[in-house]
């Protein structure tokens, strides 16, 4: 699994596919909001709070989602509907946890930020995928957690 993410995001697709996710919910409070209200509120939590990330397979997330929001991506990046919600269910939990060191959401990743004129937020998203990566490089699936 890390072979497949690391070869995507040096594409970055991993980066492009988070980042339209991102910005088709608002930013990150509306994505965790539209992963709460499909019933993933238990998982969404345990990635912000302390503790173990709880894993959320690619079928929880197909229609946490949505379908026209998974195509818009597929579509920009390339990714086939089961690479992608394969890249994302490894990779969004390892990345809120990171992106929620405080056990909430900062002020700067409220809001969508990519398509802001110097660059947004793809530095630190490239930067925190890359830590993702990683993490799931080191920990396989399922595994993972934030150091108290």
């Amino acid at each position: 699994m890390s072979e497949f993410l690391s070869r995507i995001a040096g594409g970055g697709q991993a980066a492009g596919a988070v980042q339209q996710l991102l910005d088709s919910q608002g930013g990150l409070d509306g994505l965790l909001s539209r992963l709460r209200q499909a019933g993933l509120g238990e998982q969404v939590d345990s990635w912000i709070g302390n503790g173990a990330n709880q894993p959320v397979s690619p079928q929880a997330l197909e229609p946490a989602l949505g379908g026209d929001i998974l195509s818009r991506i597929e579509q920009r990046i390339g990714l086939d509907r089961g690479e992608l919600l394969m890249l994302l269910s490894q990779a969004l939990p390892v990345l809120i946890n990171l992106l929620t060191p405080h056990g909430r959401v900062e002020p700067g990743q409220a809001a969508p930020q990519g398509g802001q004129s110097g660059g947004g937020s793809g530095g630190l998203l490239e930067s925190v995928l890359g830590r993702v990566i990683e993490a799931i490089g080191q920990r396989g699936s399922g595994g993972g957690s934030r150091q108290a």
